[in-house]
């Protein structure tokens, strides 16, 4: 059996007569056992070197019984995945949670915390590409909108910043310990797409690029080198479509000025006179509409094991 298991093996049986400073609700006898049963398999599981899988079952037991002791295996198991700043985080929430009765059987884990703590760096990534994932050592952390700031494992770590037609941004860098290291990315645009900015006046309206929705204006998306339409739709509003042809690489702005609609479904006196033929003992209705006009609009061209910690 590992020191790492003997721990927690023996936090867990400490604490079940030991009340939890949170309020948690008592356990069923089928609550407790499923529990300890799936804390069995866990610490088999943690035996195996199977870190994330020990972790999640930590998770699902705690879920089940809220016992406090699986909270700090959980850092445990975090910290041997490597993963040191979640692993803080759980020795930390394991400090606030656990009675004194249960932590007297931890002596250590300040030490524990500290240790963690010099094997954590800081990483603030910055890109003008709003929306971007950052990745660090192929974990996604996050998206970029300014700025955004990580904490990570201390060392050798590649970071990368992806977003949608624009080439991956790659950096290898060495992390030291507590330290910032800042990141300015900006991805370039892949050459064989454009971008399109498409805003809308004098409301807010959902743009539809040959057929597929693509958000509401104002916006900015990528599209392919071509021709496209592109339709924009607001409540009240006439429908309007511009088409447009943009090359590879190249920046396309479109402006739409949206009228009112002049359809006669939505004029007060069609409803007003639908409503009284509605309640009429027999009617022919006959409505006559006309096409809505469309407008061109206006657009410019243009695995780690971690050492675990003696006691």
């Amino acid at each position: 059996m590992t020191r790492l298991r003997a721990l927690t093996l023996a936090v867990a049986v400490c604490c079940i007569a030991a009340p939890s400073r949170v309020a948690h609700a008592a356990p069923s006898a089928a609550q407790s056992a499923e529990a300890a049963k799936l804390k069995k398999q866990a610490d088999d599981l943690f035996d195996q070197h199977r870190y994330a899988d020990a972790l999640a079952l930590y998770v699902k037991a705690f879920q089940v019984s809220g016992d406090p002791a699986l909270v700090y295996n959980q850092g445990r198991a975090l910290e041997a995945i490597g993963d040191y700043p979640e692993a803080l985080a759980k020795l930390e929430e394991f400090v606030s949670t656990a009675p004194p009765e249960l932590l007297e059987k931890v002596p250590g884990i300040e030490r524990q915390m500290d240790d963690l703590k010099k094997r954590i760096a800081i990483v603030v990534v910055r890109s003008s590409v709003r929306g971007a994932r950052v990745l660090i050592r192929d974990k996604n952390v996050g998206e970029v909108n300014g700025a955004l700031r990580v904490l990570t494992r201390a060392g050798k770590a590649t970071i990368e910043v992806v977003a949608d037609g624009h080439e991956p941004f790659r950096a290898e860098l060495d992390l030291r310990p507590g330290r910032e290291t800042a990141v300015d990315a900006t991805p370039e645009v892949r050459k064989n797409t454009a971008t399109l900015s498409v805003r809308s006046a004098p409301v807010s309206a959902s743009v539809v690029v040959d057929g597929v929705a693509v958000g509401r204006a104002p916006l900015k998306t990528m599209i392919d080198p071509g021709p496209h339409r592109v339709k924009v739709s607001a409540s009240g509003y006439e429908d309007e479509s511009v088409d447009i042809s943009v090359r590879a690489g190249e920046h396309r702005n479109v402006a739409v000025d949206l009228h009112k609609s002049s359809s006669v479904f939505g004029a007060w006196w069609f409803w007003t006179g639908l409503a009284v033929v509605a309640g009429a003992t027999a009617a022919t209705v006959i409505v006559v509409t006309r096409e809505p006009e469309t407008s061109a609009g206006t657009f410019n061209p243009g695995r780690v094991e971690a050492p675990l910690v003696s006691f």
